[in-house]
C-alpha cells in the first residue's frame, strides 16, 4: 500500500469521523424542545435566567430557549396571552392584576424576590428640591413635587412603582409629578441625559451608568432597602398562559427545573455565576457591574422556585394601597405550584 493510498484513507476516515460527530450534534439538537421566551431589556433581575441560559441548565433540560426581545413589560404579558411566546419573565403584582381581571396567565416559579427599581434624579433637580441622601424617604418623595420622571410604559414595574411610593405616602401620583413613558434601558438613560425628564425609574444597571456619567444620583431604591413597603415583596417571576401550559407541560417544567439549578448554583458559586452574567453586559463599567451584581445577590435572588402565600399577601397589599376597589385574588388562582413543588424536592431537597 503506497503513502499516497494511506493518506487518502486516513483522510476519508476524517472527514467520516467528522461527518458523524456533526450527525450525532444534530441528533442531540433535534431533541431539544424549543421555548419562545419574552424579556426586556438587559436588567439584573434576570441573574437566574442568564445563569440557566449561560451554565447550560436549560440545555440538561432538553430545552433550547429562543429569547425574545419585547419593549416593555406590559408587551411581554401581551404576547403570552396572545400565544406568540411560551413564556416570560415579569412583574408579579401585574401579574396578578391582570389574572384577576380574567387574563389566561399562571406563574410557575419565583425569579427575582426583591424589587430592583431604582429612582435617579438629576444633579440640578436634586439641589433645587434640596434633597440631601439623609433625608428620610418620606421627605424625599415630598419634594419631588412638580418633577418629571421617566418610566418605561404605562403599566409597568417602574410605573407602578413610582405610583406606590406616593400613594403609601398619602399622595396622588398624578397631582404632585410628571410620568413620563420613555422606554427601557438606553432609551431611557438618553432622554434623561437629553434633560426630557428630571429623573426616572429603573433598574441596574441603568441608574448606576447614570451617576458614573456625572448626569445624576440616586435617590432611593427598594433594591437598597430605602422603601419599607417593598420590603420581602416577590419582584419578577416565570409564567406562561395556560394554553401553553397545556401544549407544552414537559417543557415549562424543564425550565422551571432549569432556574431551580440556577438559585442552587448561584448561592452555591456566585464568582462563576458574576461571570457567567457579566456577557450580558458588556458595555457596562467593570466596578458598576460588580457593585451592582454583588447588591441584588444578597438580597434578591431566590431560595426557591416556590412562591409562598405570605409573599402573595403582602404584594396585594401593595397592589391595593389607595385603590378605591381592591384587586382580590387567592395565590392558587395566581401560580400553579406542582413544577416548583417537584423542583424544590428533586434539586433543593425541600
Amino acid at each position: 500500500m503506497t503513502a499516497l493510498t494511506l493518506l487518502r484513507r486516513f483522510a476519508a476516515m476524517i472527514v467520516a469521523f467528522s461527518a458523524m460527530n456533526s450527525s450525532l450534534a444534530m441528533a442531540q439538537d433535534k431533541k431539544l424542545e424549543k421555548m419562545t421566551l419574552a424579556v426586556a431589556a438587559d436588567a439584573f433581575y434576570y441573574i437566574p435566567m442568564y445563569v440557566a441560559e449561560r451554565g447550560g441548565f436549560f440545555r440538561e433540560e432538553g430545552i433550547e430557549v429562543d429569547f425574545v426581545s419585547v419593549a416593555s413589560g406590559p408587551r411581554t404579558m401581551a404576547a403570552v396571552a396572545g400565544g406568540s411566546v411560551d413564556a416570560t419573565i415579569n412583574d408579579f403584582g401585574s401579574t396578578i392584576s391582570a389574572i384577576s381581571k380574567g387574563s389566561n396567565h399562571i406563574v410557575l416559579s419565583s425569579e427575582f424576590n426583591v424589587a430592583t427599581h431604582t429612582v435617579v434624579l438629576s444633579k440640578a433637580a436634586i439641589a433645587k428640591a434640596g434633597i440631601t441622601p439623609a433625608m428620610p424617604i418620606d421627605e424625599k418623595v415630598k419634594r419631588m413635587k412638580g418633577m418629571k420622571i421617566g418610566v418605561t410604559a404605562p403599566g409597568s414595574g417602574t410605573d407602578r412603582f413610582i405610583r406606590s411610593v406616593f400613594v403609601a405616602r398619602g399622595m396622588k401620583p398624578d397631582d404632585n409629578i410628571q410620568i413620563l413613558a420613555l422606554g427601557e434601558g438606553n432609551a431611557i438613560l438618553a432622554a434623561f441625559e437629553q434633560g426630557l425628564a428630571d429623573g426616572f425609574v429603573y433598574s441596574a444597571p441603568i441608574p448606576q451608568m447614570a451617576v458614573a456619567k456625572g448626569t445624576g444620583d440616586i435617590v432611593f431604591g427598594a433594591v437598597s432597602g430605602d422603601v419599607p413597603e417593598f420590603k420581602d415583596v416577590p419582584y419578577v417571576v416565570f409564567l406562561t398562559s395556560k394554553e401553553s401550559l397545556a401544549a407544552k407541560p414537559k417543557v415549562l417544567e424543564g425550565a422551571v427545573r432549569a432556574l431551580t439549578k440556577a438559585f442552587k448554583f448561584i448561592a452555591d458559586k456566585p464568582a462563576e455565576a458574576a461571570a457567567m452574567t457579566r456577557h450580558y453586559f458588556p458595555a457596562v463599567d467593570e466596578a458598576v457591574f460588580k457593585a451592582s451584581f454583588e447588591q441584588h445577590l444578597g438580597v434578591g435572588i431566590p431560595k426557591s422556585p416556590i412562591i409562598s402565600q405570605e409573599q402573595m399577601t403582602k404584594t396585594l397589599a401593595l397592589l391595593n394601597a389607595g385603590l378605591p376597589t381592591p384587586i382580590k385574588a387567592e395565590l392558587k388562582e395566581v401560580f400553579d405550584d406542582r413544577f416548583a413543588q417537584r423542583a424544590a424536592k428533586d434539586i433543593l431537597g425541600r
